[in-house]
């Protein structure tokens, strides 16, 4: 062998290690970077489809990868979401419930409790409904629809996809969920006192009940939140961010208790006084297909190790360089 055929086969072996070793630390980890296993993340992407009517718009994903498939639907109208859960796609639900924004309010604190000024009652402009695509932080495809109230002080935006994905700059949305943003502005006080609150009506398959946390928060993948339980189980399908932002600055929300009302059980969320409000939540469900799949053991490549990496390729630059001497020292014997 001569020396020029050995170094152009060390150069060869070089580059391939150069090229297939990130390949496989990419197939094996995070590629883009949103905290979820590549594999993972594919395994539990989900069929997403949308469609719009003169009163809202409907959000159904069904599972791939599980036996049987499950399904969620979440749809949006005459102001409120309802949501189900199907075990298997092609069954009837097992899991309901119904979220409304249903009033405005001003509120003061007296002697510890809130008091109300003034309300609102919500109508939707439908009419107002927007649909369009973006790209998440992550690069994954987003679907999102936004709706404007009648008064156009509360504007709600609620965001889909297919797969796990950074959304909103850092926040990551499961794909058995979707992102409701609330914003409420253009709110005329009639207090110096007062602050605004946005009333939510909860009714479902079971009593809801407030938890001091989410499962999303309990899996990792969220922090600071809180979250309604609707099922019989302890399945949280309802979720919002303990903190809002208030003309660009951070204020802790105050989550009233849950109350009986006319429709099933209320509770209010208190926010910093502000003409600008931005409250981030969730809705969805708890998918058992999902789970399956995420529960399952799996085998796991080895990542990219750079120190590993640079002994390899040291140690086939010694053997090629012994083979080249070893060549050499039988030509001259």
């Amino acid at each position: 062998m001569s020396s020029l055929l050995a170094m152009r086969r060390f150069a060869f072996l070089a580059a391939t290690a150069l090229l297939v070793s990130p390949m496989l630390a990419a197939a094996s980890g995070d590629s883009d970077g949103d905290g979820i296993p590549d594999d993972l993340e594919a395994s539990t992407a989900r069929n997403v489809y949308v469609h719009e009517s003169p009163t809202g718009f409907a959000i159904r994903s069904r599972s791939i990868s599980a036996v049987p498939e499950d399904a969620v639907a979440i749809a949006f109208s005459d102001g409120r979401f309802t949501v189900e859960y199907f075990p298997s796609s092609s069954g009837p639900a097992t899991v309901s419930y119904q979220l409304e924004f249903r009033r405005i309010l001003e509120v003061y604190r007296e002697n510890g409790v809130w008091k109300e000024e003034d309300r609102s009652d919500l109508s939707w402009d439908y009419s107002s409904v927007r649909e369009s695509e973006v790209r998440t932080t992550d690069g994954e495809h987003e679907v999102v629809y936004e709706v404007t109230s009648a008064s156009g002080t509360v504007t709600v935006t609620v965001g889909s996809t297919n797969r796990f994905a950074r959304v909103g700059g850092d926040r990551l949305l499961s794909p058995m969920e979707v992102t409701v943003d609330v914003v409420i502005q253009g709110w005329n006080y009639s207090r110096l006192d007062s602050r605004i609150a946005l009333q939510v009506e909860i009714n479902g398959t079971g009593m809801p009940r407030v938890d001091d946390t989410s499962d999303d928060e309990t899996a990792g993948w969220a922090s600071n939140e809180a979250s309604v339980k609707v099922s019989s189980g302890g399945d949280s399908l309802f979720s919002w961010d303990r903190t809002a932002t208030v003309d660009g600055v951070s204020s802790p929300v105050d989550a009233t208790p849950l109350e009986p009302s006319g429709g099933g059980r209320e509770m209010n969320f208190v926010y910093g006084r502000g003409n600008v409000i931005v409250h981030d939540a969730k809705v969805g469900a708890v998918s058992n297909a999902f789970w399956s799949i995420w529960s399952h053991p799996r085998t796991t490549a080895p990542a990219f190790d750079a120190t590993i990496y640079v002994l390899g390729i040291g140690v086939a630059a010694g053997l090629v360089g012994v083979t080249v001497f070893l060549r050499r020292r039988r030509r001259v014997e």
